[in-house]
């Protein structure tokens, strides 16, 4: 019986699949190329938005997109997408609404109507920028400590670093809350798949020096789990089981780690506390001495992006930062 000429030729498939994935790895050491699959700032959505006028979004009037009430907060965002995209929108209202907080969203360069590329020294320099808009305008004693640092996604390593800065210049805010997070972009290539399809790093598990061997090319490794141990503020990790996008066993790891210096000899850690709720989720807490309490949530809902406006997440929110 004679074979039909696509099959004679199927042999191919995996060594073709294999040349294209060896010359994507080899693409991903270019600087240009990293920087547009880490930051993927050239993603406009919304797409047209119209940052001139926020009231289209439900939010106040005001030229800057922001709505200046009480001093609180400031959120940091960052990947794919802009300061006016629906889900962050979301955010926005509820901790203003919710929370009564003022709350200052800015786009770092390169991304929305921001110029110039991203880089995480560039949006570490433009998030301290947005740090200390916030904490001269409000022209409030102390207002340093009053500011509540929030980011989402690859915004969690933005405001890591700049919380390990602060804490190096003896700067405490009221709290860090990283929806979302991750231990650290270096990590994370093992397994990430972009846009929720392409494998980074993850084939190559089974050859470990390959892959420390590719990691070593990134230029971009925003260093949350080290970051974070300078901190001297409370910190909120809210991530689902279900977040397709970043694994929620990075906020274990990064718990695990911000709980290290504490577990001593096998003595109970201070504070420490884990409750279940039904259909919602595990809040896992522990107090870190004068630093406050470190507090996680591991949600059975809410994906990657549907968590920080929700009622659970926002009474998380309040408790850390003592809203309540």
């Amino acid at each position: 019986m004679p074979v039909h000429p696509l099959i004679k030729k199927a042999h191919w498939i995996p060594a073709i699949l294999l040349g294209v994935y060896g010359l994507f790895l080899v693409l991903l050491t270019v600087g240009t190329v990293q920087r547009e699959l880490i930051f993927l700032h050239h993603i406009p959505i919304p797409l047209s938005a119209d940052f001139a006028h926020p009231e289209q979004y439900g939010l106040a009037r005001n030229t800057d997109f922001a709505s200046h009430r009480c001093p609180a907060g400031d959120q940091a965002e960052i990947s794919a997408g802009n300061r006016a995209a629906s889900h962050r929108v979301r955010s926005y209202l509820s901790f203003s609404s919710s929370l009564d907080c003022n709350v200052l969203a800015i786009d770092y360069r390169g991304y929305g109507d921001s110029t110039g590329s991203p880089s995480e020294q560039g949006v570490l320099e433009d998030a301290r920028a947005a740090f200390d808009y916030v904490t001269s305008f409000t022209g409030i004693e102390n207002a340093k400590e009053k500011v509540i640092l929030v980011g989402q996604s690859l915004g969690t390593g933005v405001v890591s670093g700049l919380g390990g800065l602060l804490a190096r210049e003896s700067i405490t805010p009221r709290a860090l809350v990283l929806i979302a997070p991750f231990s650290s972009v270096t990590e994370l290539l093992t397994s990430f798949r972009l846009f929720k399809f392409i494998p980074l790093l993850g084939p190559m598990s089974s050859v470990p020096r390959l892959q420390t061997y590719f990691r070593s090319f990134l230029q971009h490794p925003f260093n949350s789990r080290a970051a974070l141990q300078d901190v001297a503020a409370p910190v909120l990790l809210l991530h689902a089981v279900n977040d397709d996008t970043i694994p929620h066993t990075h906020s274990s790891v990064l718990f695990g780690s911000l709980m290290a210096p504490y577990v001593t000899g096998g003595d109970d850690i201070e504070g420490f506390e884990e409750r279940q709720y039904e259909g919602w989720g595990t809040v896992r807490s522990f107090q870190r001495g004068e630093k406050g309490q470190v507090i996680w949530w591991e949600g059975i809902h809410g994906g990657h992006n549907d968590l920080g406006w929700a009622e659970g997440t926002l009474d998380l929110i309040a408790r850390v930062a003592g809203l309540e």
